[in-house]
């Protein structure tokens, strides 16, 4: 999975390493709303113990809050994974929001790249992926992708700004 940034351009995906990413680390700190944090924190509280199977979908839904984004989402490896449906969405919020349980490729897949490089991401995608893939979707101008893995279940969490080109 270490593709080119030609054979990434290609498919319309940019991917960058967050540790080797100089651009990004000079970009400027948001400033912090403790309050809407601590009520961010208060709601998943209460849905881990409320109704703690929908604790993914209130993350998504602070994500976008806390982080100004215009779209949050939890991917997940598939337990019955082929090429074209490795990636199953079952968490989003924002204008992605249609997209709950959509299946991605194993490749191309920012997904894919975050968990071969094992850490954050920056990425961006254009409308080449989405057409590779055929769906109609807001491109990505800004994104962030975390890797997790639990109990031997793999995916990202990744918030996204379709707006700004430096939103995070």
């Amino acid at each position: 999975m270490n593709q080119t940034v030609a054979e990434l351009e290609a498919v319309g995906l940019e991917v960058t390493d967050l540790a080797q990413d100089a651009v990004f680390a000079k970009r400027s700190a948001r400033q912090r709303d403790m309050p809407s944090q601590v009520e961010a924190l208060h709601r998943l509280t209460m849905k881990f113990v409320e109704q703690p199977e929908s604790i993914l979908q209130e993350l998504v839904n602070a994500a976008v809050t806390l982080c100004g984004a215009d779209s949050a989402g939890v991917s997940i490896e598939r337990e019955d994974k082929t090429d074209t449906d490795y990636y199953k969405w079952i968490a989003i919020a924002g204008e992605y929001s249609p997209f709950l349980n959509a299946s991605l490729p194993l490749y191309p897949s920012a997904c894919t790249i975050c968990l071969h490089r094992e850490g954050p991401q920056a990425f961006r995608v254009g409308k080449r992926f989405f057409d590779i893939i055929g769906v109609e979707a807001a491109t990505v101008k800004d994104g962030i992708l975390l890797p997790w893995e639990v109990e031997g279940m793999r995916g990202t969490i990744f918030i996204i700004s379709h707006t700004s080109e430096e939103a995070f």
